[in-house]
């Protein structure tokens, strides 16, 4: 074993990750509830038992990659400190669910439900994501002015 894996291993026994294992860690983020939400489930602890909502736009910044939970359910969670100071986690896989991918110029996004007409699918799925990596508003205004860009797959028969 080379002596850096030596070191990545005696670092997530311990329940942290080092700074490079994770390229989410020391950017900032912000958190909003999707359409069909009331909030973002965040908790209090790593092992995610008391939830703490948040329920209007919010900055925050991942500071570490933990353990969440005991043996044998072991989850990683995001520690984060949302922009009035406070500590919350969120798990990892939670935190991938809900963020939106803001598609680069000339991409087209997907999708399996088919939205309103006149609305663009990526305006469709951004407002049912929670997590983004810019200000929701900006992004808002930006897709609003981009157009449909979408491809509807084919219903099955």
């Amino acid at each position: 074993m080379r002596p850096m894996s030596a070191i990545v291993l005696a670092l997530c026994g311990l329940g942290v990750w080092p700074a490079g294992a994770d390229d989410r860690l020391a950017r900032t983020y912000w958190a909003r509830p999707g359409i069909d939400q009331v909030s973002i489930d965040f908790y209090a602890e790593p092992a995610l038992r008391t939830r703490r909502p948040v329920s209007e736009k919010t900055r925050f910044v991942v500071e570490a990659v933990e353990i969440g939970r005991d043996f044998p359910r072991e989850e990683r969670v995001y520690r984060v400190r949302l922009d009035s100071g406070e500590l919350a986690y969120i798990a990892t896989g939670a935190f991938e669910d809900a963020l939106f991918r803001e598609p680069r110029a000339g991409d087209v996004m997907t999708s399996v439900l088919e939205p309103p007409r006149g609305i663009g699918i990526q305006f469709y799925v951004f407002e049912r994501k929670s997590i983004f990596e810019d200000d929701p508003d900006e992004i808002a205004a930006r897709l609003k002015d981009q157009g449909p860009r979408s491809i509807i797959p084919e219903r099955p028969e």
